[in-house]
């Protein structure tokens, strides 16, 4: 099962569709997304099932989050992965955080941190130390650009 909260034409969700694509021929997949979009489309084209789950946004709301959590858990429940994969912060603390629940693998691709230059001090400070405290419950973290492996260590 993969995650992302996005479903644009852009880097996370372009990974996902690439990723997808190339191995679909080996391996089964479910793709969850936070939005609707072409990248959505080009998987239902490719016969890839795929689900929206629009509390599953970039934006920090613990409630809505709390509520994220709980429809992805149902969705893994049903759909019954032998592993996780997210892509993008928020998708990384849901999936990473359901897989400790039901006990399954998590690979988690950065494509970029939620910290840092372009954020508030508070939105930085809070998605470091998530981050950090989650980075402990991921089976592989993987970084598609090894500069931005520095800024969490």
């Amino acid at each position: 099962m993969i995650a992302s909260t996005n479903a644009d034409l852009a880097g996370a969700p372009i990974h996902v569709l690439t990723l997808v694509t190339a191995l679909q021929t080996s391996f089964d997949f479910f793709v969850v997304l936070g939005e609707e979009g072409p990248v959505r489309q080009a998987l239902l084209a490719q016969g890839v099932p795929s689900v929206v789950l629009p509390t599953l946004r970039s934006s920090i709301n613990p409630i809505r989050d709390f509520l994220c959590l709980l429809a992805f858990l149902k969705i893994v429940r049903s759909e019954r992965p032998d592993l996780l994969h997210a892509h993008s912060s928020k998708a990384g603390m849901i999936a990473r955080m359901a897989g400790y629940l039901q006990r399954l693998p998590c690979l988690y691709t950065v494509h970029g941190w939620g910290f840092g230059e372009g954020r508030t001090a508070l939105q930085s400070t809070l998605v470091y130390w998530v981050e950090r405290a989650f980075s402990h419950i991921a089976v592989r973290l993987t970084y598609l650009f090894p500069t931005l492996t520095s800024r969490l260590e």
